[in-house]
This record gives C-alpha cells, sequence and structure tokens, in this order.
C-alpha cells in the first residue's frame, strides 16, 4: 500500500466511530445505553494480583490509535467517562469488520471478555457478549495474527476501562451520526491507561507509549492506574468513585 493510501485508510478508520448513518432512526445517542444489573463477585487479592509477564506481551501486540484521543484527566475522569469498568478473563479473539475495499483497507479484530466483577456501570442490554475492538491496519495478515493470539491467550484477569462505541462524544456535532456497525462492540476509553494487568514488580498498562508523558501539572488516567501498585487496589478505588 503506498503512503498515501496508507493515510487515507487509517484516517477514515480513526473516524469510523463518527460515520453518518444517514437515516432517521438513528436519533439522538447522547444517552447512556439500557443497563444491566452488575455481576457480582470479589474483585480483590488472589488471582487478581498475580503477575503474568506473558499476558502484558499478549496485549502489547494490539493497536488502538491514540492521536486523537483525549486521555482522561485522572482516574475519576476514567470511570466517568467510560460505559463499563470491569475485571475479565479474554476468552477469544476474531477478526471484526473491515473497512475500504481492495489495497485500501483497515481492518479490527474484537476480543471477547468474560466478566469477573463489574466495578463501575453497566453492560450495554442488547449485546449478548462483550468484544473489545482493537485496530488492525493489516487485515491481509489477520489470519497469521489471529492464530498466534489464539495460541497464547492470557491466563489471569486485566482491568478495562470500556467505551461503547455507541456512544457520541460530548464534542460531536448535533449532525454526527454513530454507524450501526460500531454498536455492536466497546472500545478502550484510552489505551493509555484503559487496560491494566499485574506486573511483578507493580500495575502494567501494556498499550501506552514507552516514553509517555502528560504535560507538567495534568492529571493522567494512565498515571493514577500504575500508581495503585496492585489490580486490587486499583479496583477498589474505581468502586470508590
Amino acid at each position: 500500500m503506498n503512503p498515501t493510501s496508507t493515510n487515507r485508510v487509517i484516517a477514515a478508520a480513526a473516524t469510523a466511530s463518527l460515520l453518518l448513518c444517514g437515516v432517521a432512526a438513528c436519533g439522538d445517542e447522547r444517552g447512556a445505553p439500557p443497563p444491566v444489573a452488575p455481576a457480582a463477585g470479589p474483585s480483590a487479592g488472589g488471582d487478581l494480583d498475580a503477575p503474568r509477564p506473558s499476558d502484558a506481551a499478549f496485549f502489547r501486540r494490539f493497536h488502538l490509535m491514540a492521536s486523537w484521543l483525549p486521555e482522561p484527566e485522572g482516574l475519576a475522569a476514567g470511570v466517568r467517562e467510560s460505559t463499563l469498568v470491569l475485571t475479565a478473563r479474554v476468552t477469544g479473539v476474531r477478526e471484526t469488520r473491515v473497512l475500504g475495499t481492495g489495497n485500501d483497507t483497515h481492518g479490527f479484530v474484537g476480543v471477547t471478555l468474560e466478566p469477573v466483577e463489574i466495578l463501575h456501570g453497566s453492560k450495554v442490554q442488547d449485546l449478548d457478549e462483550i468484544t473489545v475492538e482493537f485496530d488492525n491496519p493489516d487485515p491481509s495478515d489477520t489470519p497469521a495474527f489471529l492464530a498466534g493470539l489464539r495460541a497464547s491467550l492470557p491466563e489471569g484477569q486485566a482491568l478495562w476501562f470500556l467505551l461503547w462505541k455507541g456512544t457520541l462524544p460530548p464534542t460531536a456535532k448535533k449532525d454526527v451520526r454513530i454507524n450501526p456497525d460500531e454498536k455492536a462492540y466497546y472500545r478502550l476509553i484510552h489505551p493509555f491507561g484503559g487496560l491494566a494487568v499485574q506486573g511483578p514488580s507493580g500495575i502494567i498498562t501494556p498499550l501506552a507509549d514507552a516514553d509517555h508523558s502528560p504535560p507538567p501539572g495534568r492529571a493522567s488516567l494512565a498515571r493514577d492506574v500504575q500508581g495503585a501498585s496492585k489490580l486490587s487496589n486499583l479496583a477498589k478505588a474505581v468502586k470508590a468513585q
């Protein structure tokens, strides 16, 4: 794919959640999704705090373009802006969508979650499963990519800050509507702090840039997540918001 085509496809994918649906049935979608009763279950200690470096390596293979996403300013903002915050295990991966045609394509891979405990918010009522989409810039390599992922599924839990992709940002213009295909999926509220796994010496945010450093004086979801030290502490802090 030539550079011009690549830039065009990536730009289209980055704005996919804000495509015009073109039908009156879309309506005003700024409201919260219909609630489902939270799942019960312990979130402290035990398996949640067991370090599994291979789990972090699994998640580092994913992509989520962050340059156009504002990072929540701290833990409270991350919780407030999320549709759902939960601890969960990964049960599978699959290709979900491909945008474009020919050589100008951009795909998405979905990670299916089994909730352990819902810490904040609720699942979207109309969805039977929780599938989190990640960018897949090279759909031609999808079979090999998925095979590698399926051979190394995480053994432990992770803590997820999720936004339902049927949600419009507060800054969206009034005439913007959600592409109906988006509504089957969630995404991380932000890659820098929206996914956390337990490491040997603290919490790891596997999708954060190695040199990620928010501007001086600005609160950061990633910084607050990493500062919790253990996932059980982070889970308690989320529930306290």
